[in-house]
């Protein structure tokens, strides 16, 4: 009786082990298929935009929607105008302004009086600057619809690509760090831009547990020495970066954030220009961009 009993138990530990087996291995065919099933319909390109000391950058969407993230200082918005005609981009979607500092949107209002603007996205924070009254007066006068963007956020631009809101949540007292930071992931290509995001802001988005893995990184605040920690780096782990600078008298990029990115590549405006990434979702190139 007793070896009968043996005799179930052993056949029933054998049919649970291969169902369990059996389990694990589809489970795995299945990540394959959702991986392999990932069809590419259009690149998407990413424009890092020389407009000195500041900050711009155009995202062209799979599907040819467009994103403009900050537009330098006052005298930026010339040339962004003409980087805008060379791409033969007539209207923007979306216009995103990162924070209210001069030289991420000073050049932001002569866009919206010269193109069609879809949504103008801002972290809404209260102006303390002329140039910060004048573009909200701008985005009024148009009529454009106005959006305020918080942690969490997904911006409906396209449906293949991922565009997610990290930053701000709350108050983090400082411009800077009350910067929209966004992660954008398209097939197996994710990148992070991380507007002026200093430290305070970075720790803030590390306890949200907030998807930070990235193959590039937009370095945060020019290169400055109060940004891209070492943790940023672990977490996000990108194989590039690309930073965006010109002549200024405030030492970026630092030393020690070079130092911090010295396993990386690094592409920068104040050497190369206007910068062009391009991904079909499966890999990546970074160039210099025929525009200057």
């Amino acid at each position: 009786m007793k070896r009968r009993i043996t005799f179930f138990f052993m056949a029933a530990l054998l049919v649970l082990m291969a169902v369990i087996a059996i389990a694990i291995y589809a489970s795995q065919q299945n990540g394959r298929q959702t991986l392999s099933a990932f069809q590419s319909h259009g690149s998407m390109k990413a424009y890092f935009l020389d407009v000195g000391q500041g900050d711009s950058t155009l995202i062209v969407y799979p599907n040819n929607k467009t994103i403009l993230i900050d537009a330098g200082n006052r005298q930026a918005g010339v040339r962004i105008n003409g980087y805008l005609q060379k791409l033969n981009i007539s209207s923007l979607d979306v216009v995103l302004a990162t924070h209210n500092d001069a030289d991420h949107i000073g050049g932001l209002e002569r866009i919206v009086q010269d193109y069609k603007i879809g949504e103008y996205i801002s972290n809404c924070k209260h102006c303390t600057t002329k140039i910060c009254e004048e573009l909200s007066a701008a985005v009024g006068k148009q009529n454009i619809l106005s959006t305020c963007a918080k942690r969490g956020d997904r911006l409906l631009i396209d449906e293949q690509v991922d565009t997610i809101v990290l930053n701000p949540a709350g108050d983090l007292g400082g411009s800077n760090d009350n910067s929209i930071v966004l992660w954008l992931g398209y097939g197996d290509f994710s990148i992070l831009l991380m507007g002026d995001c200093g430290v305070n802001c970075e720790r803030s988005i590390f306890k949200s547990k907030a998807m930070l893995k990235a193959d590039v990184l937009k370095v945060g605040h020019h290169g400055s020495r109060g940004s891209t920690t070492t943790e940023l780096l672990k977490k996000a782990s990108p194989r590039d970066a690309i930073i965006s600078s010109g002549k200024n008298s405030f030492g970026h990029p630092s030393n020690e954030t070079l130092s911090r990115l010295s396993g990386l590549t690094v592409f920068r405006t104040d050497q190369i220009g206007s910068i062009m990434l391009e991904t079909s979702g499966q890999g990546y190139s970074i160039r210099q961009a025929a525009l200057d």
